[in-house]
């Protein structure tokens, strides 16, 4: 990326992302020659705040079938996927994808926003797919050691499933996270 500093419009290039290094915004890699965001939510949410909810889902489809089509990383269909129009599919995408992360590669934090993202989505006018996303996401506290964030979770699973007949598998596991996290 030498090369590409001398031909840039923009003066004094280097020592601006040496400033936003230091300032926390771009992290420089070990090689000192390239940076990427340090919060990797930064450029999205400078893109996605002026833009409609349906939009971005719209975007993020698009990105998904081109993925799958062109043949790249399925990880990367599977994260646009889950974040298009909410449906089974973009469920079964968030859930994939988020416990692949937590299971291989430990990635808590990716597993976490994709089952936040469902909560959101879905709200509570689903109560079941609302307590599977409530399990999913507190399991994922669990692994990382946030036992009351956990149990707030969970419990909210549970209130949103309330009665509902045919839940017991469902209600059963979000009563196991809870006694975890009692005996703790």
């Amino acid at each position: 990326f030498n090369d590409l500093f001398q031909f840039l419009p923009i003066g004094n290039l280097r020592q601006r992302l040496v400033n936003l290094s230091s300032g926390g915004i771009v992290a420089a890699h070990a090689d000192g020659n390239s940076y990427s965001f340090a919060d990797p939510d930064f450029l999205p949410s400078l893109i996605y705040r002026n833009l409609d909810p349906d939009e971005v889902r719209g975007w993020h489809a698009r990105m998904s079938r081109y993925l799958k089509k062109a043949g790249h990383s399925p990880d990367a269909a599977l994260f646009h996927l889950a974040n298009t129009e909410p449906s089974s599919e973009s469920y079964s995408a968030a859930i994939r994808l988020g416990d692949r992360r937590l299971s291989r590669e430990g990635d808590i934090l990716l597993a976490k926003k994709l089952y936040s993202r469902m909560l959101q989505s879905i709200g509570e006018s689903k109560p079941k797919v609302y307590a599977l996303f409530s399990w999913k996401l507190a399991s994922a506290f669990v692994q990382e050691g946030s036992y009351s964030r956990a149990a707030e979770i969970a419990g909210r699973g549970l209130t949103a499933l309330g009665n509902t007949p045919s839940c017991n598998a469902l209600r059963a596991r979000l009563l196991m996270i809870e006694a975890q996290i009692a005996t703790r």
